[in-house]
């Protein structure tokens, strides 16, 4: 799709946009904070768990922008890349520089940077009820794809299969034994995501006769990042034995499942039925940048 960003020429303000490669971790997670603090979903990260938010979902503090004030930074974009495609993994305003259109300023200055660096296709997931956030993207040229819902709580352990064997096994494992499943994955629940960080993940495979049917990947904190059953397996209790295998190996006091596709039919009242609710929704979308 072609857009003309002549008509952002009337924003009038003093470019102070730069890429994020100079800042440290620590600062950035402190603005990160700031940004999010009053968000639909507050979010607060530590250093730490930044950094592992950066390794997870390919962030490149290079191909990244923020907005400066005074030397100061008030807006941001992180960006993720992948071949031709750069994956908005957030946006954030500080309180008090909001209503000013930085949003907009960072795509219409770095645009035609990272077209220039080979990535045309732009992709983001908005939370559906930040309407307003909607439209500004919508203005700047994003489509909606498809709609992913979110899910927490605590499995229940009502249906399970005690005739499979259940095994944790390296990463690798997902490769070896099971194909793509039938739909695509969010950005940061890919095999990619996955392989980047297997610090930070367990697996788990079911056995039925000694014949791998079925997978679970967790990050260590409980989010399913993947899960699996073979087709002719299912309705046998497998998916409700391996998610209340992993919870119990884990630990915690709940468990997520981020971005589930509305197209996957079968996933939503399945992780219902486990004991797991939804509480919001968001709306991924995409842009192509071929100016």
């Amino acid at each position: 799709m072609r857009k003309d960003w002549r008509n952002f020429k009337n924003l009038t303000y003093i470019r102070m946009i730069q890429t994020l490669h100079t800042l440290t971790p620590e600062y950035l997670t402190t603005v990160f904070n700031q940004a999010f603090s009053d968000y639909l979903l507050p979010m607060q990260l530590t250093t730490e768990a930044l950094r592992q938010k950066m390794q997870l979902e390919n962030i490149d503090l290079s191909l990244s922008y923020g907005y400066f004030n005074e030397g100061e930074l008030k807006g941001f974009i992180l960006h993720g890349s992948e071949g031709d495609t750069v994956y908005n993994a957030g946006t954030g305003v500080v309180p008090g520089f909001r209503g000013q259109n930085i949003t907009r300023q960072l795509y219409e200055y770095m645009l035609p940077e990272l077209q220039q660096k080979g990535l045309t296709r732009h992709t983001l997931e908005v939370l559906e009820p930040n309407s307003r956030a909607i439209y500004v993207y919508e203005q700047i040229g994003f489509k909606a794809l498809r709609k992913l819902y979110c899910f927490s709580g605590v499995p229940n352990d009502i249906q399970l299969n005690h005739e499979i064997r259940i095994q944790q096994v390296a990463l690798p494992a997902l490769e070896q034994y099971f194909s793509e499943p039938e739909w695509i994955f969010s950005w940061q629940n890919k095999r990619k995501a996955i392989e980047r960080t297997p610090e930070l993940h367990h697996m788990w495979l079911a056995h039925s006769k000694d014949m791998p049917v079925g997978y679970i990947v967790c990050s260590k904190s409980g989010n399913i990042r993947q899960m699996y059953t073979l087709p002719e397996y299912r309705r046998m209790h497998i998916g409700s034995s391996l998610l209340h295998h992993a919870f119990s190996a884990l630990q915690l006091p709940q468990m997520k499942a981020i971005n589930v596709d509305e197209r996957c039919v079968t996933a939503m009242p399945f992780l219902e039925a486990s004991g797991l609710h939804c509480f919001t929704s968001q709306i991924e979308m995409e842009m192509m940048y071929d100016v």
